[in-house]
C-alpha cells in the first residue's frame, strides 16, 4: 500500500482478512485445480502467521525490556520491606 500512513499491526489486518475471503471463496475442493489454490492458501496462512508474530514480538520486546528495567530499579525498594519484617 503506497503512501499508507497505517501502523503495522493495521496492515497484517488487512492482509489477515483479505486471506480470510479468500479462504470463504475456496469452501469446497472439487478438483485439482481447487486443491491447488488450498495448498497456496495453506502456504498463505504460515507465513502470514510466523510473519505476524515474529512483527509482534519484536514490537514488544522494548516494553518488556523497559519493564524489567524498571522491575530492577524497583526491587531493592520492595527487598528492604520484605526483609524489615523477616
Amino acid at each position: 500500500m503506497i503512501g499508507h500512513n497505517n501502523p503495522p499491526h493495521a496492515i497484517a489486518l488487512e492482509e489477515a482478512r483479505a486471506f480470510e475471503a479468500d479462504c470463504n471463496e475456496l469452501i469446497v475442493i472439487n478438483n485439482e485445480d481447487d486443491a491447488a489454490k488450498a495448498a497456496i492458501l495453506i502456504d498463505r496462512e504460515v507465513k502470514g502467521r510466523k510473519a505476524a508474530e515474529k512483527s509482534r514480538t519484536e514490537e514488544k520486546k522494548p516494553h518488556l525490556d523497559a519493564a524489567k528495567e524498571v522491575d530492577e530499579c524497583w526491587k531493592p525498594v520492595t527487598e528492604v520491606y520484605q526483609q524489615s519484617v523477616g
